[in-house]
Parts: C-alpha cells; structure tokens; sequence
C-alpha cells in the first residue's frame, strides 16, 4: 500500500532529487567544484599568454578576471533571494547548469 501512495505521490516523467542516488548527486557536485576550480585557478596564470597570441593588452585583460569576479559578487546574493521565493533547490539546480 505505501508503494502505491509513494508513486501516485511523484509525478510521472520529471526527475527529482529523491529519484537519483546520493552517489550520483556526490559525484555531480565535486565535478562541478573541479570545473569551477580550473577555471579560477587557471585562468590567472595563462592570461599572459592568451593575451601575447591575441596581442591584448595586460590590462585589457586584467578586465576578465574583474568582471568574473563581479558576476559572482552579483549572483550569489540574487540566487538567494531566489531561493527563497521559489525554492532552494530549484536554484541549485539553475546554479548548477550556469557552472557546468
């Protein structure tokens, strides 16, 4: 009976969070951190040199990191404000796909 009112319960074609194992969600996470890491960490350090084969400027470069440096500074207050009007998760999940 309770496998019955469990999957009338969840509606039929859409994947939830519930559905996918904690080893998958475990997985997809550290990914995301890893991408987000190498492009931090990364990109600093080989600006030099994408800006000698572009022939960019230093500081017109400098402008990369600045403006990712704002467009964090930016979302993490607006994500959070709309995690709590429309639910944590669901912006989890838009934050997710923006990094990955």
């Amino acid at each position: 009976m309770s496998d019955q009112i469990q999957t009338a319960a969840r509606p039929q074609g859409r994947l939830s969070l519930l559905t996918v194992s904690p080893a998958v969600l475990i997985a997809m996470f550290m990914t995301m951190e890893f991408i987000s890491g190498v492009d931090q960490g990364y990109l600093g350090p080989i600006l030099p040199d994408i800006g000698a084969e572009f022939s960019v400027s230093e500081s017109a470069l400098l402008w990369v990191i600045v403006i990712q440096s704002l467009s964090v500074v930016i979302a993490v207050p607006i994500l959070g404000r709309l995690g709590d009007l429309y639910g944590h998760r669901k912006m989890l999940r838009i934050a997710v796909v923006c990094v990955g």
